[in-house]
């Protein structure tokens, strides 16, 4: 009897070894796939946020296009301007829209530099 009682206590413990390293083996699963799924979730968040630096930079480019087109506009009114002052008021309104218009894509351009900087420290900070 001492016998099938000791190897009953052996098959016993193996079970609750085996049970043990069952869970264990559950639970190492369940945090990989927990692991995998927050991996793709940062990978999805540095795209977006890279996409959107990639956007406000566009944007800011643009506007500096438009800002730089605006001074040419400007630039050019003001030539006029000066080879035809005798002409009347009509160009000094010109001159003085150009001038507004330029300030405009000027702040334009700075808002956009701006969001564009902002974009860059978000996907910097999400990468991080």
């Amino acid at each position: 009897g001492g016998r099938a009682a000791a190897a009953e206590k052996t098959a016993a413990e193996a079970r609750q070894q085996e049970a043990k390293a069952q869970a264990e083996l559950a639970l190492k699963a369940d945090t990989a796939e927990r692991l995998t799924a927050s991996n793709v979730e940062l990978r999805a968040e540095a795209t977006k946020a890279q996409q959107e630096a990639s956007e406000a930079q566009k944007e800011a480019a643009d506007r500096r296009a438009a800002e730089a087109r605006a001074r040419s506009d400007l630039k050019r009114k003001e030539e006029e301007f000066a080879a035809a002052e005798d002409e009347g008021g009509c160009l000094r309104e010109e001159v003085a829209k150009a001038v507004d218009d330029c300030k405009q894509a000027q702040e334009r351009a700075e808002k956009a530099e701006l969001a564009a900087v902002e974009a860059r420290s978000a996907e910097v900070r999400s990468r991080a």
